[in-house]
């Protein structure tokens, strides 16, 4: 395998890499704006309770507003479970895309060597042929 195919593979994994490191900001971003939604429920419940525990007297129903408030946070929490999944599978693919360049990597620092210890032995036969010639050269002088 040449060096230039070697390093697109290496780039396209790099690419695989970037969009996985993307998508799992995004996944976080999403879980920080539920969890924002969350702490901003919980605290819209507390604010009502103290509004509540403050009047006492007032005739109003509040059962259905907790159902709602109460239904809303098990889906942010819920949301929040699915999307931390999504975080672990992602998680999953980039240690895979990690180890895929690397191997890549790895190829590419194989065929350099070699390409290296060709050129080297190259060299060595090319000063050995000289040697012969200007020995061989002195011994008819």
């Amino acid at each position: 395998m040449d060096l230039k195919r070697i390093a697109k593979l290496i780039k396209i994994a790099q690419k695989q890499l970037d969009d996985l490191q993307l998508e799992k900001a995004n996944l976080i971003n999403q879980v920080n704006t539920l969890e924002k939604a969350e702490k901003d429920l919980i605290a819209e419940k507390e604010r009502e309770l103290k509004i509540i525990s403050a009047n006492l007297n007032l005739p109003i129903d509040n059962q259905p507003f907790y159902k709602k408030l109460k239904v809303h946070e098990a889906r942010i929490k819920n949301d929040i479970q699915a999307l931390q999944e999504e975080i672990n599978i992602v998680d999953e693919k980039l240690i895979e895309a990690f180890k895929e360049q690397r191997k890549f990597e790895i190829l590419k620092e194989q065929v350099i060597q070699k390409m290296n210890e060709v050129e080297r032995a190259q060299e060595t036969k090319l000063f050995d042929e000289m040697n012969i010639f200007k020995s061989a050269k002195e011994t008819i002088i």
